[in-house]
């Protein structure tokens, strides 16, 4: 609010020009020109100096409700602010849409509410960059950061790995060029246990999403050399419709280490591959509005992320 605007609510308070004069340490005839001057500027007269005690004309009264709202609207926005910079209020929005997002930000979100309990996270498991574009999302995953537009911070590191189930047809002649699965959660994989010829899955069916996502690219980048009969499963929004399909026989999946340590229940009926391959390592980054940087919520939520992915053997094992 306004000098002005706080002496005619002032005026409107104390009922008099003299009261409110006392009660801001200034005269009362400065008091008076101030008021007269805004109400000049206004085109209306706020009070009716006729009445005693001074009252509001009909303009007036819409004018000082107006006063009475900016005024409130102040006191909770300096509130707002000030639970910010303690945390002891706020929201956030986050989300991505590659599988490692539904992994990883229920650990992280998890660790945050340790600390800041009052704070509501909203995870959005399908949001995608046309939400950071129109700020209804507040950070993002992704692992095609678009570096010119947003704040973009490196997170972690995954590594695709092929899974097929024992049942398929092709996986008992594959089986010697398996790895344990305690090597990928642990990040212990032998060198020697790499796979570099890729073609011996050119007989085998890898379940894809046949919408173009990231692991698709890659695979198909992969497999260029080879003919192959994918297993196309036609809006499999997430890895875990594609794992599911894969447990029963259908094909391979490449999906994140990250991922798979979510299901260690399943790993006596799983082969797992590691592939020598560029394809099948991507970094996973943290994406936010280049104007948010100076949010202290969402910086401390990133910082909680950091910490979180660290160790990133730590969260592979962590289920």
């Amino acid at each position: 609010m306004e000098l002005t605007q706080k002496y005619a609510y002032a005026v409107w308070e104390n009922k008099s020009f003299s009261k409110a004069a006392k009660a801001l340490f200034i005269s009362q005839p400065s008091l008076s020109a101030t008021v007269a001057k805004l109400e000049n500027e206004l085109g209306f007269k706020i009070f009716d100096r006729s009445t005693h005690p001074i009252s509001l004309t009909t303009k007036g009264t819409v004018y000082i409700n107006y006063l009475r709202e900016t005024e409130a609207l102040e006191n909770l926005l300096a509130h707002q602010l000030k639970a910010s910079d303690d945390l002891s209020a706020g929201s956030l929005t986050v989300g991505g849409r590659m599988s490692s997002s539904y992994c990883i930000l229920p650990i992280i979100c998890g660790e945050f509410l340790k600390k800041h309990p009052n704070i509501s996270i909203i995870v959005d498991i399908e949001a995608g960059e046309e939400k950071l574009k129109s700020q209804s999302l507040d950070l993002m995953l992704s692992v095609v950061p678009q570096t010119t537009e947003y704040a973009t911070i490196p997170l972690l590191e995954e590594r695709l790995i092929v899974v097929l189930h024992k049942r398929h047809p092709m996986a008992r002649s594959l089986a010697d060029l398996a790895v344990p699965y305690q090597d990928i959660v642990s990040q212990n994989i032998a060198p020697e246990r790499e796979i570099t010829d890729i073609s011996v899955f050119s007989e085998v069916p890898f379940i894809i999403t046949g919408r173009s996502s990231d692991s698709d690219r890659r695979l198909a980048m992969m497999m260029k050399n080879y003919k192959t009969s994918p297993c196309i499963v036609i809006n499999a929004k997430n890895v875990d419709i594609r794992y599911r399909i894969m447990k029963e026989g259908l094909g391979a999946v490449l999906v994140p280490d990250i991922f798979l340590s979510n299901f260690a229940q399943d790993s006596d009926e799983l082969y797992y591959f590691a592939l020598r391959s560029p394809y099948t390592y991507r970094t996973l980054y943290i994406q936010h509005q280049k104007n948010l940087s100076e949010n202290k919520l969402l910086d401390t939520f990133i910082e909680t992320m950091l910490k979180v992915c660290q160790d990133k053997k730590g969260l592979l094992q962590r289920n």
